[in-house]
């Protein structure tokens, strides 16, 4: 709910992206919370049960019809100029991917705060960009091949490490940050 929510409070104009929603199998309430957001937000609901959550990404990607796949993970929430970034750091033909590290909420446990501690900020040009953010235009992500369905984790770091074989940047752009 927070993650839709904060998608709810973009500034970015709403006839100009959409949201998919792509579960599998999830036995809480996310499909009936993903519904009380239908009206607030151009969203759609897909299920897939039983796959890598790389395979999901896929699946959500080739539902899309934009030029740009935002993919954000569903405990993350965003500012409301986020899609203005994204959008910015995509213009670089140059550019294949960009995102950027996640953020702590102020609540955050002790336990999140370790979990996540990076030291200093990744900015700028880097080796991959997690995938709980990670944007990539449409040409970039299909002539890439997606997300290798089969890899149960570190989807992000394999498809980052072909994108840029492929010449392409990954940036990690600070002011794109989630929470």
């Amino acid at each position: 709910a927070q993650c839709l929510n904060s998608l709810t409070r973009l500034k970015y104009p709403r006839d100009a992206f959409e949201v998919i929603l792509v579960d599998n199998g999830s036995q809480d309430r996310t499909i009936e919370i993903a519904h009380q957001f239908a009206s607030a937000l151009p969203l759609r609901i897909l299920q897939k049960p039983g796959v890598h959550i790389s395979e999901l990404r896929n699946v959500g990607a080739a539902d899309a019809t934009g030029e740009v796949f935002a993919f954000l993970d569903a405990d993350c929430t965003v500012g409301e100029d986020w899609l203005f970034g994204v959008a910015a750091a995509l213009r670089d033909e140059s550019t294949g991917v960009a995102g950027a590290e996640m953020l702590m909420p102020s609540n955050a446990s002790w336990v999140s705060r370790i979990w996540f501690w990076k030291g200093k900020e990744k900015r700028g040009e880097v080796g991959y960009v997690g995938t709980a953010n990670l944007s990539v235009r449409r040409d970039v992500f299909l002539r890439a091949g997606g997300y290798d369905g089969s890899l149960e984790t570190n989807e992000d770091c394999e498809f980052c490490f072909r994108v840029h074989a492929a010449g392409l940047k990954i940036l990690a752009i600070p002011k794109i940050a989630v929470v």
